[in-house]
């Protein structure tokens, strides 16, 4: 929106100001993501671009398919499944990918005996990185609304084509990101026909959000 575009964020099920229960697979997710788009053509929305940060990614692939009034794919510090893989499958699927150190990220994870995962306060500089001044209240406001995730989500059947490699598709690499580890998004970038960066950790619509807003309208405007 600071860039004049257009834009609408979707809460996914269970997420944000949803109040409907988690999905049960990123399936699910995709396909509200598709009903959605529907929903805002019904409304004259034309050529939507998809933007997936994290887990997203995996939401937006299987959602353009489901979806083919999608024009633009965006991959912002995001999984960019290639057809049967899941949202954890490319770790399995390309080669010399770099782990987690033992203390790293997914030490400051906490997983619950109903089949939800959280990341601990403590965790959040893996998230968020050195912060300017300017961005610390936004930042703390991320933190304090964490909430719990449905691991199911993030295994299970794999998306089911590549639209990443048939319609224009884009890799934003965040450069300081612990938690997709910025060497693992190179690689994944590569399944795009265009990789950007952004000079940030893993969430820089939180810390960088002029840069990667400029970025995007880049995107769209090419």
């Amino acid at each position: 929106a600071s860039q004049n575009v257009p834009s609408f964020a979707i809460d996914l099920p269970g997420h944000g100001a949803s109040l409907l229960p988690f999905s049960s697979s990123f399936h699910e997710d995709a396909q509200f993501v598709a009903n959605t788009v529907a929903a805002l053509s019904r409304k004259g929305v034309e050529n939507p671009v998809l933007v997936g940060h994290s887990y997203g990614g995996t939401v937006i692939t299987q959602a353009a398919i489901l979806n083919p009034a999608v024009s633009q794919l965006v991959y912002l510090s995001a999984t960019c499944p290639n057809k049967g893989e899941n949202a954890s499958g490319a770790e399995h699927a390309i080669s010399e990918w770099t782990p987690h150190p033992a203390d790293g990220f997914g030490s400051h994870i906490t997983v619950s005996a109903d089949g939800t995962c959280c990341l601990n306060p403590e965790g959040a500089s893996f998230m968020l990185g050195k912060l300017d001044e300017s961005m610390r209240n936004s930042a703390n406001v991320a933190v304090s609304s964490l909430g719990r995730h449905p691991l199911a989500t993030f295994g299970g059947e794999g998306v089911s084509g590549d639209p990443h490699a048939t319609i224009p598709s884009t890799y934003i690499v965040s450069t300081h990101d612990e938690v997709l580890l910025t060497a693992n998004q190179r690689k994944l970038a590569a399944r795009c026909a265009a990789t950007l960066e952004v000079d940030a950790a893993h969430m820089p619509q939180i810390t960088r959000p002029k840069p990667l807003a400029a970025l995007i309208k880049q995107i769209i405007a090419a």
